[in-house]
C-alpha cells in the first residue's frame, strides 16, 4: 500500500467514525490524485451538500471539474472558494489552469506573471508556461475543446512528455553537444547558444557570428569570474545565473559537463526552453 492509499484509508476511517466530518474534501482530493475523478466528484458533491460554505472543498471541486472537462463548474467552484477563503497561491495556480482550458489565454498569461513574482524558478511555472504555449498554438481553431486532464500519478500533465518538442522524441537516439547547441539556438526568440568547458573555452556555438564572438568573451569571463568568486565566498560550485534587461534575457547554466550560455529577446519563454533543454540532455552522448 502506497502513501496515497494509506491517506485514503485514514480518511475513510475518520468518515466512518464521524459521517459529518469535513475530511470528505481530503478524501475526494486523494481519489483525484489517484486518477479516479468520477469517484472524487461524487464524494465532494455529497460533502458540499452538508457544508456548502466549506471553501477548501469548493477548490477541490474546481480541480475535479477541470479534470473531467466541466469548465464552467470549475470556474464557478473556484470563485466560490475565493469568496469563502480569499486568494492564495493554490488559487492562482488552479485559476491559471482553468483559464488556459477555457481559452482565456490573456488572463492565463497575467496569472503566470503574478505567480512568477512569488516563485519564479519553480517547476510550476514551467508547467503553466508550457500549457499556455500549447494552447496558443491551437487558439486560432474555433473548434478547440478543453483537454480531458487527470491529475493522478499516471495521468498528470508532464510538459517534458509532450509530443511537440524540438528535442527528438526517439529516446534511443543520441545527440552531440554541437547538434544540441544548434537546436537550442534555433528555438523561438533565441539569438545564439554557446557551450563552454569548465576552463571557459568554447566547445560549440551557433548564431550570428558578430554576437557569438562578443558573447564568447563575456561567457569566458563569467565562467572564470563567477566560479572563482563564488568559491571564494563559500557558495560552492556555480550552477548558473540569469540576466534580464528591458528587452534582453541571457542565462548561463551548468549542464553537468559544460556551461551553456544563451541570449534571446524579451519574448523568450524560459519555462518552455528549460523543458526542451532537459529533454535534450537525456539524449546527449556522454
Amino acid at each position: 500500500m502506497d502513501e496515497l492509499d494509506r491517506r485514503i484509508e485514514k480518511c475513510k476511517r475518520i468518515l466512518k467514525g464521524n459521517p459529518n466530518s469535513q475530511i470528505f474534501a481530503a478524501l475526494a482530493d486523494c481519489y483525484l490524485k489517484k486518477g479516479e475523478p468520477r469517484k472524487a466528484y461524487d464524494i465532494c458533491a455529497n460533502g458540499l451538500r452538508k457544508y456548502p460554505n466549506y471553501g477548501s472543498a469548493h477548490l477541490v471541486m474546481a480541480k475535479i471539474a477541470l479534470s473531467i472537462s466541466k469548465i464552467e463548474l470549475a470556474k464557478k467552484s473556484l470563485q466560490t472558494a475565493i469568496a469563502f477563503n480569499g486568494r492564495n497561491r493554490a488559487i492562482d495556480y488552479w485559476e491559471c489552469k482553468i483559464a488556459i482550458e477555457a481559452g482565456e489565454l490573456r488572463k492565463a498569461g497575467d496569472l503566470i506573471s503574478k505567480i512568477k513574482r512569488w516563485n519564479r524558478n519553480n517547476s510550476v511555472i514551467a508547467e503553466l508556461e508550457y500549457m499556455l504555449y500549447e494552447a496558443q498554438k491551437t487558439d486560432d481553431n474555433p473548434n478547440r475543446k478543453p483537454q480531458n486532464i487527470h491529475y493522478g500519478a499516471q495521468n498528470k500533465v508532464s510538459a517534458i512528455n509532450q509530443k511537440d518538442t524540438l528535442a527528438d522524441n526517439d529516446k534511443n537516439r543520441h545527440i552531440t553537444v554541437d547538434s544540441m547547441i544548434k537546436s537550442i539556438a534555433s528555438l523561438p526568440s533565441m539569438e545564439y547558444a554557446i557551450a563552454f568547458n569548465f576552463n571557459g573555452d568554447v566547445q560549440a556555438s551557433y548564431g550570428e557570428n558578430g554576437k557569438i564572438e562578443t558573447a564568447a568573451e563575456f561567457g569566458k569571463a563569467a565562467v572564470h569570474g563567477l566560479r572563482h568568486g563564488l568559491s571564494k565566498a563559500g557558495f560552492g560550485e556555480l550552477k548558473g545565473f540569469l540576466l534580464e534587461a528591458d528587452d534582453r534575457t541571457a542565462f548561463l547554466q551548468n549542464m553537468g559537463n559544460f556551461y551553456l550560455l544563451c541570449e534571446g529577446d524579451s519574448k523568450i519563454n524560459l519555462g518552455v526552453i528549460g523543458l526542451q533543454i532537459s529533454e535534450m540532455l537525456k539524449q546527449l552522448k556522454g
